[in-house]
């Protein structure tokens, strides 16, 4: 189980991309916009985004595919 605290923005974005994708696995890329800056540099402290530099995209980490995994259980 992942026990990770994520503030409103962060928990908000983990939600859209449940909301776009469903059924998120570790590997996709999700894209975001300007202003979900502040949450993706959050979620990528803390391991479940990796944040691809140059664009606008975010590579879903093991850990964060599990918090998918449980916030939709």
């Amino acid at each position: 189980m992942i026990d990770v605290k994520l503030s409103f923005g962060e928990e908000v974005f983990m939600r859209s991309v449940i909301k776009e994708a469903r059924r998120a696995k570790a590997g996709m890329l999700v894209s975001f916009d300007h202003t979900e800056g502040r949450a993706v540099s959050g979620l990528a402290k803390k391991g479940l985004v990796l944040r691809i530099d140059r664009t606008r995209d975010v590579q879903i980490t093991d850990a964060g595919a599990a918090w998918l995994e449980m916030a939709t259980a």
